[in-house]
């Protein structure tokens, strides 16, 4: 019974990015297909009752209601039942569900990797062989009402564009850019080109601030909101910023509006930038001798700055991972407490990076059946590496949370 269960099958877009990327590497097939009227398919699992719809007449001696045999759209549990309908007939077709992400199925069998992602109803199927994604084509058709969009152009907003001959994808949202200015009035504006200014030291309102009324409080939170799910799927340039001005939602002034809109007009100079996802040696490192590195194995970046906010001055970080030329996953966000130096800041947001790193790797190394090998972050702060090494600064660290020690 999953009457109390809304979850719904999302893919994670780091596993979208790092799909693209290996389709990029190695010239993979990209195909689309949607289901049509996906929550009409699954059964329901208990007993559930609605009214009589609008137009049916009910027999005499009511009232009367409905029980659904079948699911329907707005049933709170309708997405969890399609993911359960689902999941059971992907394995039954020999797919299994990866343990990273339970949205991703990959061929168990075959010595050409079919690998499947599901984003509620929409599919992308990858695989070096046309004829493989022809046949899992056909029997998706044979279970579910499908509509087949052929190559990938477009998806979840994105849009993609392949030069197969190079190995190259460009992914943008250079439209998606183009409706939010429009929406805001700003198709016209003078462009910027820095997200906000290096002088910029936003603070939470006091009593000099200028609040905004209740339509420039609800003007914005819907651009941060537009902000935010542009630096999610292919902005990582822009995450900084959203990550500060986000702080600010339940009592925006004036001038964090002015810096939201600023934001915008650096977006009206830059809304044809694209992430390039294509094959690239790592330049040589001075690293330790290690066992020869694979030609693509995905690198992780970290940095935080120290006491950054000045409201409470905890600090910011961040991080980006890179496979082949492109970046797959980022994230920027405050540090939930107060550091007492650079070092700890730095050895902090390590620590976050290293969680991701343990996922981005296990996942990779999943979908292409590789060995495990060390995933690098590099860190630009020599404290924060010596610790991170070797813990034995105890009378400088001893009061560090037992989590961060986790890098």
């Amino acid at each position: 019974m999953v009457f109390n269960e809304t979850f719904a099958p999302v893919a994670k877009l780091s596993s979208l990015r790092m799909l693209l990327t290996l389709a990029a590497i190695h010239n993979w097939e990209i195909d689309q297909m949607d289901v049509v009227t996906n929550f009409l398919n699954p059964e329901v699992d208990g007993d559930v009752y609605m009214a009589m719809p609008d137009g049916v007449e009910a027999p005499a001696g009511g009232p009367w209601v409905c029980k659904l045999r079948k699911s329907l759209y707005g049933l709170k549990q309708a997405p969890r039942l399609w993911y359960e309908h689902i999941d059971n007939f992907f394995r039954s077709l020999g797919l299994f569900r990866s343990e990273y992400d339970p949205n991703v199925y990959i061929s168990a069998a075959g010595l050409i990797p079919l690998i499947l992602l599901l984003y509620v109803d929409d599919i992308l199927l990858f695989s070096q062989s046309a004829q493989r994604v022809s046949q899992l084509k056909k029997l998706l058709h044979a279970e579910y009402k499908m509509t087949d969009l052929g190559p990938i152009h477009q998806f979840l907003g994105l849009e993609i564009e392949r030069d197969c001959q190079n190995q190259i994808l460009y992914v943008h949202q250079s439209r998606y850019i183009d409706n939010v200015l429009a929406t805001f009035g700003l198709s016209e504006c003078n462009g910027h080109w820095t997200p906000q200014p290096t002088s910029n030291r936003l603070q939470r309102l006091d009593d000099t601030g200028k609040a905004l009324d209740e339509n420039g409080k609800q003007k914005y939170q819907s651009i941060i909101g537009s902000l935010n799910w542009l630096m999610q799927e292919t902005r990582p340039d822009i995450a900084f910023t959203v990550s500060m001005l986000s702080k600010f939602l339940s009592a925006p002034s004036s001038e964090h509006l002015a810096a939201a809109t600023y934001t915008l007009h650096y977006l009206r100079n830059t809304s044809d930038l694209a992430i390039q996802y294509s094959t690239k040696r790592r330049p040589e490192q001075p690293t330790e001798q290690r066992p020869e590195q694979p030609t693509e194995w995905p690198i992780g970046f970290t940095d935080s700055d120290f006491a950054g906010d000045q409201d409470d001055r905890k600090s910011t970080s961040g991080y980006v991972f890179t496979l082949g030329n492109g970046t797959i996953s980022w994230h920027a966000h405050k540090q939930p407490l107060v550091a007492f130096s650079t070092v700890e800041a730095e050895y902090i947001g390590a620590s976050d990076a290293t969680k991701e790193a343990i996922w981005i790797s296990s996942l990779f190394t999943r979908l292409l059946s590789l060995d495990a090998y060390p995933l690098e972050i590099f860190v630009d702060n020599q404290g924060a590496i010596q610790l991170a090494k070797n813990p034995k600064f105890h009378k400088h660290a001893k009061h560090i949370g037992v989590r961060y020690h986790f890098v």
